[in-house]
């Protein structure tokens, strides 16, 4: 029970005979709090606080939840990640604190991705591969001049390619789906 300030006048006012109904009017407190001591002092006697059983909670305080509340507003596509980085506490408590005390469902678990999700974007499943092929041809003394030979080559990209790829999309959303959301690429030859 967390601690109140009023758990002395109520054990008081009960050991004067008043009832638990007089007590929550006359304090303008809640009932449940009037019950809980008053049934304290009758089994144990007194009201004092009961020393509190297992670790101490160092996570999931006010400050922090405050914290998070506030980078969430401040930035809503915020990572869990970045939050639990610049924190110092796990991912894990971080999701905990969100879900749970925020009631926020819009963050997904690892579990909700889909297993190949880069099998899906058609510049992840061959557009990257055709700018490396071309770029990587040869080697670059510097970062600079990679920058460039990318640009250059993605200004070469023939649209005709560009539109059998994207046409190519619903084949694999299809071939995804027969899969059950594991590796399809099987299915598309």
């Amino acid at each position: 029970m967390r601690a109140s300030p009023h758990r002395a006048i109520i054990a008081m006012l009960f050991a004067e005979g008043h009832r638990v109904c007089d007590i929550v009017r006359k304090l303008n407190i809640g009932q449940s709090l009037v019950q809980k001591v008053v049934q304290q002092f009758k089994k144990e006697g007194h009201v004092r606080e009961h020393q509190k059983r297992g670790r101490p909670c160092t996570v999931n305080t006010r400050t922090t939840r405050a914290i998070i509340k506030k980078r969430i507003k401040r930035n809503d596509g915020v990572s869990m990640n970045k939050i639990s980085e610049s924190l110092g506490i796990s991912r894990k408590s971080v999701q905990m604190i969100v879900k749970k005390d925020f009631g926020l469902k819009r963050y997904w678990g690892k579990d909700m991705w889909p297993a190949s999700s880069p099998d899906l974007n058609p510049m992840d499943f061959s557009v990257w591969g055709y700018l490396e092929s071309k770029v990587m041809a040869h080697s670059h003394p510097d970062i600079k001049s990679l920058k460039q030979a990318l640009v250059k080559a993605w200004d070469e990209i023939d649209d005709d390619y560009l539109r059998r790829t994207v046409d190519s999309v619903p084949k694999r959303l299809k071939a995804c789906i027969k899969a059950k959301g594991s590796n399809f690429e099987h299915l598309l030859k």
